[in-house]
């Protein structure tokens, strides 16, 4: 017979909706909560007299570990695992510990950790999806750095490719230059050379053959002898407007003075030059490029500035040449015209500086003048 104070406790265990169950000695079931029932694989009508193993399966092979003593440690088994009729899974955890109640020698307690055991898989799960996330990201961001890698080699390669093209094209384009500059220089020279002594011979030749002519002769001699003073002075002209010699003999600064002199009287337009630095001679591309850059700049004053005076100029620093041209005439919209396509020398100005890997700027606006600046690289001094 169940002792009289055992129920007294059940009643109190009862009450605390606790699953349990109590066992003798011999580790059989003396006393349960009916709740109990539902945590079981195979229910029974009765519990009592069963012994723990055919309760619990659960315990099969762990007698050896059940606690003998009061104090001894409890024996836990977590995590148990049953299944509901429709599919569903729920979990449980089973702990077994010594006592002296009465009748009863151990106490087995049952605790619903369904709700924990879900939300732990769920972290699990919700884990894996993050790792699986994290090792897709780190993909991405590894292909993602291939491509930027293969991407900027490709720039690379593409750059190189287009430095060296461009290269090339500056190596041509001042081959070109060269050329057209050695073209202009044999051609001013056989103008005046060839050309302007056959002139002069003709014109001699007429002279001396001049009072052999009948007088009815004279007149018509006269005009061809004005003629050949006129298509020499043109000859002349073409030549030194082809390539001056004394830039090549005497150099920039005797070139200027000289086109200066002459371009004043041409036009009638007063040339304010000033100059530091630069008597010394200079690499004959550099010389050319200046004085061909000056001259463009004057004719375009001369023709659309509408002014009596210009300022030109030039100064050498290390390494550097500078020059500048500055009128105040009617100005113009530097953007316009050079887009429009009617750059007046514009264009070929701004490519002769580059030419020599140096910058030419044009700083303007209608009815504020003009000012042209140029910087020229020099080589190692």
């Amino acid at each position: 017979m169940l002792d009289e104070r055992l129920g007294w406790v059940l009643t109190r265990f009862n009450q605390t909706r606790i699953d349990y169950a109590f066992l003798d000695e011999f580790q059989k079931v003396c006393a349960y909560n009916p709740e109990i029932s539902r945590w079981l694989e195979n229910p029974h009508d009765d519990l009592c007299g069963l012994p723990l193993t055919e309760v619990f399966p659960e315990f099969v092979g762990l007698e050896e570990h059940l606690p003998t003593q009061i104090s001894d440690a409890s024996l836990t088994i977590p995590r148990v695992q049953r299944s509901l009729p429709q599919g569903e899974k729920f979990y449980f955890d089973l702990r077994l510990e010594r006592i002296d109640i009465f009748n009863a020698a151990y106490l087995l307690t049952i605790s619903n950790t369904t709700r924990q055991a879900r939300l732990e898989q769920q972290l699990i799960q919700q884990r894996n999806e993050l790792r699986l996330q994290v090792a897709a990201r780190e993909r991405a961001e590894e292909a993602l750095r291939e491509a930027n890698d293969q991407l900027e080699r490709r720039v690379t390669e593409r750059t190189t490719e287009l430095q060296e093209a461009y290269q090339r094209l500056q190596t041509l384009s001042r081959r070109l230059v060269e050329v057209q500059e050695a073209e202009r220089r044999q051609i001013a020279r056989e103008l005046h050379d060839e050309i302007g002594q056959a002139l002069t011979g003709l014109k001699l030749l007429l002279g001396m053959n001049a009072r052999n002519l009948p007088e009815e002769a004279q007149p018509g001699l006269g005009e061809v002898q004005t003629l050949v003073v006129d298509l020499m002075g043109q000859v002349r002209q073409l030549s030194l407007d082809l390539r001056p010699a004394m830039l090549d003999d005497l150099g920039l600064i005797p070139a200027l003075l000289w086109h200066f002199e002459r371009y004043e009287r041409q036009t009638q337009i007063r040339v304010d030059f000033k100059h530091s630095g630069a008597d010394q001679r200079f690499e004959p591309h550099v010389e050319t490029a200046a004085y061909r850059i000056i001259q463009e700049g004057l004719t375009n004053v001369a023709r659309y500035a509408g002014v009596k005076s210009v300022l030109v100029r030039l100064w050498h620093e290390t390494k550097r040449l500078h020059l500048r041209i500055e009128d105040r005439g009617c100005g113009f919209d530097p953007v316009k015209v050079l887009a429009a396509g009617k750059s007046n020398g514009l264009s070929g100005m701004q490519e002769r500086a580059a030419l020599l890997a140096g910058w030419l700027v044009i700083e303007s606006s209608p009815g504020c003048g003009t000012t042209l600046t140029a910087e020229l690289p020099l080589a190692d001094e």
